[in-house]
């Protein structure tokens, strides 16, 4: 994993970053492919602003890119009860939406679609009211010819794992739906229904909930909400 640090232009103070830092002896060096999905992505709105990359002279990597503000999963916490508003639910459905719908159609994939991997703009900034994407570690491009199943890493956090992931079946952009599936719930929610089960119960509940009925009665909410 890389470390994150704030740093400062040595000429223009004003100006501050990011600086993500993975060490020469991390195990799973993650940094090359999130270089690779911030060039591809470059000026796309909703993803921060890669302003250097680099190796030093141990042979860590560094990406210097633009400082944002506060994950999703923070702000959503900090709020009484711990839940948004419907309007500012939906808003956030609709903006993370886009992102992974811009970073599919870079033929990228993220594999960890979660709450905490979308921060807003600085505050009193221009973007201040813009949702980024972020924590492009687990990402990977489409493939023409895609793993056997058994093949693939179970991914990215247990609660919004997609269901087919549990089986090591290889990733689709679809898996990243699923888990933005999961989040929009929590947004309008506060909680997902098996926060308070056990690990081992997670995936039965899931598919439970994949009941067509319960999928429509969702989906009819979320329309009437957007026509409001």
């Amino acid at each position: 994993f890389s470390r994150v640090y704030f740093v400062r232009h040595k000429k223009n103070p004003a100006h501050e970053c990011m600086a993500k830092v993975e060490a020469h002896n991390e195990k799973k060096r993650t940094l090359g492919i999130e270089a690779r999905v911030y060039l591809d992505c470059k000026g796309v709105c909703g993803f921060a602003e890669l302003y250097d990359r680099f190796q030093t002279s141990d042979g860590s990597r560094v990406l210097v890119i633009q400082r944002l503000g506060t994950d999703l999963n923070r702000i959503r916490l900090s709020l009484p009860n711990q839940s948004l508003t419907q309007a500012d639910a939906l808003k956030l459905c609709l903006e993370t939406f886009a992102r992974i719908w811009s970073l599919h159609d870079r033929n990228w994939m993220h594999r960890d679609i979660k709450p905490s991997n979308f921060v807003v703009g600085l505050p009193q900034s221009e973007m201040d009211d813009q949702v980024f994407i972020i924590d492009f570690g687990l990402a990977r491009q489409r493939q023409e010819k895609s793993r056997p199943t058994g093949a693939c890493p179970i991914l990215g956090t247990d609660a919004y794992r997609p269901i087919s992931n549990y089986s090591r079946v290889e990733y689709q952009p679809k898996d990243d739906i699923e888990s933005w599936f999961y989040m929009c719930h929590e947004f309008f929610n506060g909680a997902l229904p098996w926060d308070k089960l056990p690990h081992s119960s997670t995936l039965d509940f899931k598919i439970h909930c994949r009941n067509w009925d319960v999928i429509c009665c969702c989906l009819i909410c979320l329309t009437r909400l957007t026509r409001s």
